[in-house]
């Protein structure tokens, strides 16, 4: 118990007020702050204390009356009918996510009181989600090959062979990936327990957050992802779109060269594209949720954008505004994404003789592609509708190495003998630059 304090007042004799003894004391509040507070005499401040002593250990063992007293499952309905109802602000994918990390959360928790919880378990939950998570993985890749074998066995199963093999011959990559698997998953239950624990201290249900001070696991890097098996080539993109169906080229195409998500190709209109500038472009400013098919505003500010456009993509765009405009008045694109992508994308591929890839790996090859051409980074995470170019950075660091191994000597070189000669401070290309160190020597 907190020993009280003795406070001397003065007193006021002007108003008529005399000198006074008052005894005060801090209070601990549930939600980890300290309250002071004064009594008349030291009896009233020390049952005070040890009257709020008593709550807060009742709090930290579970036993305390009312709401200091209720279960994790409890405080997760709360939560969901608080923050996850009708009225949430939360995008669709959001929710789901959240909805999914409850899901994780409810079977290792659910019957424990929340104020009980302590750190070593919240470590204990964060072991187990990863290794059910890896569990889980091997599991649905074992019964893919048992269903492929199952195919293959079968006369007329070409494709089912043709994937078993596939299989077969990425084993190692496919072994790397599922050992890479669980940290990110198992991460976001984490920080959303953390979430849920924040909510909780705000209503006053308990005294302190378990999960601070517990470590998240180390993920793997963009760097560990084989980021760059799953951007095309120039000439395999030239292939793709010679294969495309020529109502959906001009989407291909505006995937693959101006970098927009699946989800911003969709949000654009006939209002949004500005071809008949010296410099085409078309601006961002809406996207469409892929659970709902509702417009929704971009989710950062930096997706709110400008995107240059190449004059090829704008004589495709002028060929489908005069295919289509009549059928859709107002959006360039209406396209449900997981039908185009099954129905077009996917098939595309395939005529094209290409390997399978996802949908969004179209933004890293636009990524790729600005990179090589020499783009300024700043430039290209503009581009791209990035918060922070540090995150274009991390993704495309395979594409800035090769970029940066280039002729940086001779740029250099070349720079500096145009300054010792008093020249102006140009920006060169590199042939320029190597022709410059011939006749600097």
């Amino acid at each position: 118990m907190r020993t009280p304090k003795k406070i001397n007042l003065p007193g006021d004799p002007a108003k008529g007020k005399r000198p006074s003894v008052r005894w005060e004391v801090r209070l601990p509040q549930p939600d980890g702050k300290l309250k002071y507070k004064r009594f008349n005499t030291q009896k009233e401040a020390e049952r005070a204390a040890a009257k709020q002593d008593e709550l807060m250990d009742a709090v930290k063992n579970g036993t305390a009356p009312k709401v200091y007293n209720l279960t994790v499952n409890q405080l997760l309905d709360e939560y969901e009918k608080s923050r996850l109802g009708v009225s949430t602000k939360l995008r669709p994918s959001s929710v789901k996510g959240s909805q999914q990390a409850i899901a994780k959360l409810r079977p290792f928790f659910g019957a424990m009181k929340a104020a009980s919880v302590q750190q070593k378990q919240v470590e204990e939950f964060r072991e187990q989600t990863l290794a059910d998570v890896k569990a889980r993985q091997a599991a649905k890749l074992d019964a893919l090959k048992r269903k492929l074998t199952k195919i293959a066995a079968d006369k007329r199963g070409v494709r089912g062979r043709r994937k078993l093999a596939a299989i077969d011959a990425d084993s190692d990559e496919i072994a790397a990936r599922v050992a890479r698997t669980g940290p990110r998953a198992t991460n976001k239950a984490l920080a959303f327990l953390r979430h849920v624990y924040k909510f909780a201290q705000a209503r006053r249900y308990v005294a302190f957050n378990p999960t601070d001070g517990v470590e998240f696991l180390k993920a793997p890097t963009r760097m560990d992802r084989p980021l760059d098996t799953n951007v095309l080539t120039v000439e395999e993109a030239y292939a793709l779109l010679s294969a495309v169906n020529p109502e959906y080229r001009a989407a291909i195409m505006v995937l693959m060269f101006g970098g927009l998500r699946l989800g911003e190709l969709g949000g654009l209109t006939w209002g949004d594209l500005e071809l008949d500038r010296d410099e085409p472009r078309l601006f961002v400013r809406q996207q469409r949720e892929g659970v709902t098919g509702k417009i929704t505003e971009p989710k950062s500010a930096a997706g709110r954008r400008f995107v240059d456009l190449l004059p090829e993509v704008v004589k495709e765009l002028r060929q489908h505004k005069l295919r289509t405009q009549k059928a859709s008045p107002e959006f360039v694109f209406p396209y449900h994404g997981r039908r185009f992508r099954d129905n077009e994308f996917f098939p595309a591929l395939r005529r094209a003789k290409l390997r399978r890839i996802r949908l969004h790996d179209l933004r890293h090859t636009a990524a790729s592609f600005m990179i090589a051409s020499g783009v300024d980074i700043a430039a290209v995470s503009r581009q791209l509708g990035h918060a922070d170019v540090s995150i274009t950075l991390s993704v495309y660091t395979h594409a800035i190495k090769r970029r940066s191994e280039s002729s940086v000597g001779a740029k250099m070189a070349a720079f500096l003998s145009a300054e010792k000669r008093g020249g102006f401070s140009v920006v060169m290309g590199e042939d320029d630059a190597m022709r410059e160190v011939a006749n600097a020597s």
